[in-house]
């Protein structure tokens, strides 16, 4: 019964602990509740005032006008752009062909380091 005799007085203390938890929190909503700022007066309700527009005018729709086509110019007979084999091949007609071959080697071909 010596344990009893501890926990009698640390209920007593939680209970008062509660107490004042509520009042505290009763006070700052009723602070919280009252506005910080005096409220201003209302503003005053201006009466919506009529206004007269004049009638729309009428207008007859346009004719639509017929727009003349752009002649039609035939493209000039030329021959397409070279492709890349094209292209590649005229490389290595060049003079420095065999530098050119060896670059492309290089830059096709699988890494050195798989290379046989």
């Amino acid at each position: 019964m010596d344990h009893l005799d501890k926990l009698i007085p640390l209920a007593i203390l939680g209970v008062v602990a509660v107490f004042f938890v509520a009042l505290l929190r009763r006070a700052t909503r009723t602070e919280l509740a009252r506005p910080a700022v005096p409220i201003a007066e209302p503003m005053p309700v201006v009466e919506p005032k009529a206004v007269v527009t004049p009638p729309p005018l009428v207008v007859a729709p346009a004719k639509p006008k017929k727009r003349k086509r752009a002649p039609i110019i035939p493209a000039a007979t030329s021959s397409p752009p070279p492709t890349t084999i094209h292209k590649v091949l005229g490389m290595l007609k060049d003079k420095d062909a065999l530098a050119t071959a060896f670059l492309l080697r290089e830059i096709l071909d699988q890494p050195t380091a798989r290379r046989r």
